[in-house]
């Protein structure tokens, strides 16, 4: 008896709270309620038959983790602040809710959700329903959802002698567990509205999916069962009611057949015995502001890097990249950072969320309304908050190096920055290599000799693949997009990630637009040392890219490889060249030619990467022949048996005329 008296007070006390905050309506709050209610038709939908008054309750692990994530010292501010903060997202979720059973419409079922109150418990003593039943364990509290409804059907009970409501909802951040250890985001009985047991308890996940739950749970105490429960509705076509998550979306947000009937059914029952709770008003002192926030909308209230860092924390936002600048699918898939693994994890966008120019996010699908914000299609978010590169923001860092919005990934994270400097960076004066500073760092440089160069000019590649050094990765280059206007050949630079003829571009020339690359490139060698010394490596395609002009300045000495006398294309390449071949097999291919000799498959990339002094033949000469050094034959896999022929230490190699025996 003094259980059931203990929850008396602390109804009265509320109630008290309540005639009070009403108070402060009548006295100047009604102008706002009335806007609100003004524009309900649209936001809402159609005029129905049935009105749900549901009372919500919040526990005190619920009200505790707000408590903890509100600013302030003052311990009664911080207080009313949290509350006014739970009210909204109460009032946000019911919204969604109210949303969702309006398609009930096609059935024939004309329904609305109408919050009567948000109860907050403030102290463990007020939230017995949970604080009496968790088990805590090490991943945190546990509660037995049945037992937890026994002790909130005692409060409902009582409570609805001063606040009349239909259904009764109990917001929880414990665990729901049922006895077999399952666990459960919900729980509700079924076909048991408009009578005592008509509650449910649910956890709370911190973003959309707890009005889902709600929706879910509300349509049991309607008189549903889970599709596919006894029905011929499909779990698998992932309708409101299926027991659990589907693949198909789509009708995540709807009801079933089999639901509409249900509830068609139940509701029948309960007009028949004349008790059908839904019909009538029992409670017309709503709270003011009750009625305001079940009116506001979820992702007006809550940008989606709030609903982002609702979830997973402060240091959390969407995950631009994951959008190639079209939002559409943001409604359905928001990716959030998840700064614990530093992984995107995939949630559902709230009613509201922008997803593209004047759309938004309504019941997981992206639809166009005049009422929703002008934005950009392929920037609805605006950009990342925070730091995106060593901790500077997108303004700061775009401003800085507006060049930086043709990487793919920069233009995706700092979009509305870049939106306002790309397209305008013809004739950008900057060189390559400060192009690759800007986006690697200071030691960064471009590298001219990278392979995908091979084979032909630069202008058939660097409009899209600029290749920049990653600093302290020893010859590592990632690419990167040249901004509009970087030079690509004669009379020739980049825009929009073509090369084409200007007037305006600079007269460079086509095989060497960019000049020699800073800096050492071999040995402690610049390319005027490394030129000088050994003037034969001009004849290697790395080095006549990377070493480009001083290799044009030194071309009179190298003579004609042409020439009858050119002794194999230059007379100190005959030296033996010591290469240390690894892993396993690699087809040299002499120009078109069938003869082939195998040596390690990785062999051209140490060559460039480690920067082993590399072959050379020449294909213009009739009798160039390369001299190497092997290690055991054992270790290499020929296509002849050139090596068991020849000896350990030398090789046979066949080029256009006659065959040459090299012993090494």
């Amino acid at each position: 008896m003094a259980f059931h008296s203990g929850y008396l007070l602390l109804v009265i006390l509320l109630c008290n709270i309540f005639l009070w905050t009403n108070a402060r309506y009548e006295a100047g709050e009604e102008i706002l309620a009335a806007r609100f209610t003004e524009s309900r038709g649209t936001l809402i939908g159609p005029i129905i038959d049935y009105k749900i008054e549901v009372l919500v309750v919040v526990d005190y692990s619920f009200f505790k983790h707000w408590l903890d994530k509100t600013n302030g010292t003052d311990a009664v501010i911080k207080q009313r602040e949290t509350e006014s903060a739970i009210e909204q997202y109460v009032g946000s979720l019911l919204y969604t809710v109210n949303l969702a059973y309006t398609n009930l419409g096609r059935y024939g079922l004309h329904m609305r959700i109408e919050p009567v109150a948000v109860l907050i418990t403030t102290t463990p003593t007020e939230s017995p329903w949970t604080e009496q039943v968790k088990v805590v364990s090490p991943s945190g509290a546990i509660v037995e959802p049945i037992r937890v409804l026994q002790l909130f059907k005692v409060f409902s009970s009582i409570a609805t002698t001063v606040i009349p409501h239909d259904h009764a909802v109990l917001l929880t951040k414990y665990e729901i567990q049922i006895h077999s250890g399952e666990s459960r985001v919900g729980y509700a009985n079924i076909g048991t509205m408009c009578s005592d047991r008509s509650i449910s308890v649910i956890q709370d996940s911190m973003h959309i999916y707890t009005a889902f739950t709600i929706a879910h749970e509300l349509g049991h105490s309607l008189g549903s069962e889970h599709d596919g429960d006894g029905n011929i509705c499909s779990p698998q076509h992932g309708f409101m009611m299926a027991p659990g998550p589907s693949d198909d979306r789509h009708n995540k947000w709807l009801f079933s057949s089999c639901t509409a009937n249900y509830i068609h059914h139940y509701m029948n029952r309960l007009s028949w015995k004349d008790s059908n709770c839904l019909r009538k008003d029992d409670y017309l002192l709503t709270l003011p502001r009750v009625r305001i926030y079940s009116k506001q909308v979820y992702g007006l209230i809550y940008g989606a890097d709030d609903q982002c860092q609702m979830k997973y924390g402060p240091e959390s936002y969407v995950c631009r990249s994951a959008y190639n600048h079209t939002y559409e699918r943001v409604c359905s898939s928001l990716f959030c950072f998840n700064p614990k693994n530093k992984l995107c994890h995939e949630l559902e966008a709230g009613e509201g969320t922008p997803c593209g120019n004047q759309k938004w996010c309504i019941l997981g699908k992206c639809d166009h309304d005049e009422n929703a914000a002008i934005v950009s299609d392929s920037c609805p978010l605006g950009d990342q908050p925070g730091g995106v590169y060593r901790g500077i923001t997108c303004p700061s860092l775009i401003s800085g190096s507006p060049q930086r919005c043709y990487n793919n990934y920069i233009s995706k994270i700092c979009c509305n920055s870049c939106s306002r400097y790309k397209g305008t960076l013809n004739g950008l004066n900057k060189t390559v290599d400060e192009l690759c500073k800007d986006e690697y760092g200071q030691d960064s440089y471009f590298c001219r000799g990278a392979l995908v160069y091979e084979g032909g000019p630069y202008e058939n590649t660097i409009c899209t693949e600029l290749m920049c050094a990653v600093p302290n990765w020893d010859r590592l280059c990632l690419k990167t997009i040249p901004a509009d206007g970087t030079p690509c050949g004669y009379m020739k630079l980049c825009k929009q990630q073509r090369c084409v003829h200007s007037d305006f571009a600079t007269p460079v020339p086509d095989t060497c637009p960019y000049g020699d690359q800073p800096g050492k490139v071999e040995d402690d060698l610049n390319c005027t040392s490394l030129i000088k010394a050994k003037p034969y490596r001009c004849f290697e395609s790395w080095t006549n890219r990377t070493c480009c002009a001083t290799c044009r300045m030194a071309s009179p000495l190298l003579g004609n490889r042409n020439a009858a006398n050119s002794e194999c294309c230059y007379r100190t390449f005959s030296q033996t060249l010591v290469i240390h071949i690894q892993s396993d097999v690699l087809s040299i291919k002499y120009g078109d030619m069938s003869d082939k000799l195998k040596y390690s498959i990785y062999m051209y990339i140490y060559i460039y990467i480690y920067d082993i002094s590399p072959y050379f033949i020449d294909k213009t000469s009739d009798s160039c022949v390369a001299h190497f050094k092997f290690l055991p034959c054992s270790k290499y896999t020929l296509v002849s048996n050139n090596c068991t022929e020849h000896g350990a230490e030398s090789v046979l190699v066949k080029l256009p005329g006659p065959a040459t025996v090299v012993n090494i």
